[in-house]
Formats: structure tokens, sequence, C-alpha cells
């Protein structure tokens, strides 16, 4: 009896399993993948810029995907290093800039860097994390940004998203 009260007990208890959801860009060229517990909504204006664009009002997160059609053989590293001096001119207070690191998501070659700026809109830190990806065919740039209110619980949602990045 006292067995049957412990499992009982124990599974009332253990954490819900995460079921996850791939979503594909407007022009089904990548997809990725996200928990099912992050609450978020598509952005559907008619901005053709980003070919995904997710926020969450409630949590204050973005994730923003651009991709731009390889034409030639180019310099990634220098690709991002000049367009992070140009995003960074565009931001206030930048803090904790992790500089440019390169990662390898699904065996293309990348770069990301992160930072904390502030934002005048929200009056509060916000960290953003750009991943720049490299296919045979295109480059992908991911952004994801969140409030400094709701960082650890995206820190890992995005290092997971970013993971699950699959050119389609």
């Amino acid at each position: 009896m006292l067995i049957i009260i412990g499992c009982a007990i124990y599974f009332s208890l253990s954490p819900e399993k995460v079921t996850y959801n791939t979503l594909s860009s407007v022009d089904n060229s990548f997809s990725i993948v996200l928990p099912s517990n992050v609450s978020y909504q598509i952005n559907n204006t008619d901005n053709n810029h980003f070919i995904l664009d997710l926020y969450s009002p409630e949590d204050e997160m973005f994730l923003y995907s651009t991709k731009i059609p390889k034409q030639r053989d180019i310099d990634l590293y220098q690709v991002v290093e000049d367009d992070k001096a140009n995003y960074l001119k565009e931001k206030q207070n930048i803090q904790n800039d992790s500089g440019i690191l390169p990662v390898t998501i699904n065996e293309y070659k990348s770069y990301e860097y992160n930072f904390i700026y502030f934002d005048n809109s929200y009056a509060k830190n916000f960290y953003s994390n750009i991943v720049w990806i490299e296919t045979p065919k295109n480059l992908y740039i991911l952004n994801f940004e969140v409030s400094n209110d709701n960082i650890e619980k995206y820190l890992d949602i995005f290092n997971n998203i970013k993971n699950s990045f699959t050119e389609l």
C-alpha cells in the first residue's frame, strides 16, 4: 500500500513532459523546433524582410530570421564582423559583448555573438543573440531577443532552437 501511495505521489510531482512544435519559415527554406511550453505568436505582417518572425508579448521574447541567397563565396567571419559593428551602432548601453564565436549548427559553418542592450521603447535591458549560418546556397540570420527579466528561462531554449535549425 505504501508503495502505491509513494508511486502516486512521485508521478503527480514529476515534471511535465515537454512536447515540441516544428515551425517552418514562410518561404519553407528552413525549420526550427520550439518547446510547446513556450507561448508565442507569429507576426503575420507583410514585412518581407523576415522569413520567420515570432514573439511572446508575455515574456517579451522575439525571434526574427532573414535569408540571404549566396551568389559567391564569402568570408563569413568578415560579414558577421561588419554586421555586428553596424548593429551595435543602433543599440544603446551595450554590456556583456561576447565577441564573435564560431559554432557548428548541423554541420554548417556558423558564427554567433550576443550582448545586452537598453531598449528605449520598453525602458529596460534586453539580451540579444545573433547567429549567422552558412549553407551551400544561403546565409541565414537568426536573431533571438528577450527581456533581461526572462533571460534565464530562454537561454537554453534559444540554444535548442538554433541547434534544431534544418535547411529544407
